[in-house]
């Protein structure tokens, strides 16, 4: 009986493997257009540390007093770089 535990166990979990495997190979990349900013330089200074989260995979600390500048745009937002 132990055996066909053992044995129904690993094929599970072989099957749950393959099934969440994920094919990177395929995946289609877009690089962002660019676009420098023609405007006058605009920037802001964080007044006080955040914590930024995307999902499970991503964190970051954006630390207070720190200034960023604003410097393009791509399609979805602007692009600010951090000095």
């Amino acid at each position: 009986m132990q055996t066909r535990l053992k044995v129904l166990f690993t094929m599970l979990l072989i099957l749950f493997l393959y099934g969440c495997a994920f094919d990177l190979a395929h995946v289609r990349y877009k690089p962002a257009a660019y676009v420098p900013s023609p405007e006058v330089r605009k920037s802001f200074v964080i007044n006080e540390s955040m914590e930024i989260t995307e999902g499970t995979c991503y964190d970051r600390t954006l630390r207070k007093g720190k200034k960023w500048n604003l410097t393009g745009r791509i399609s979805e937002e602007r692009v600010y770089l951090g000095l």
